[in-house]
């Protein structure tokens, strides 16, 4: 996905705060170097997206998988 590599799967011993702060800065980079694009009203609040342009449709994602609760 984009260039992130994860090869020996060390993403997945990461707690969800790193990730986020992972995707925030890849999406600012995206933004930064021309590769991303902002969404939303500047008077209430804009994501940022790590993608040229969006599609004008998108397909829904099954739900995730769920492990069982301990």
């Amino acid at each position: 996905m984009k260039g992130i590599e994860d090869a020996d799967g060390g993403l997945w011993h990461r707690t969800v705060d790193e990730l986020d702060a992972c995707a925030a800065a890849f999406a600012a980079y995206g933004l930064a170097a021309g590769l991303g694009i902002w969404v939303g009203v500047p008077d209430e609040g804009v994501i940022v997206l790590p993608v040229a342009e969006l599609r004008d449709r998108y397909d829904r994602l099954p739900p995730p998988a769920r492990s069982a609760l301990a």
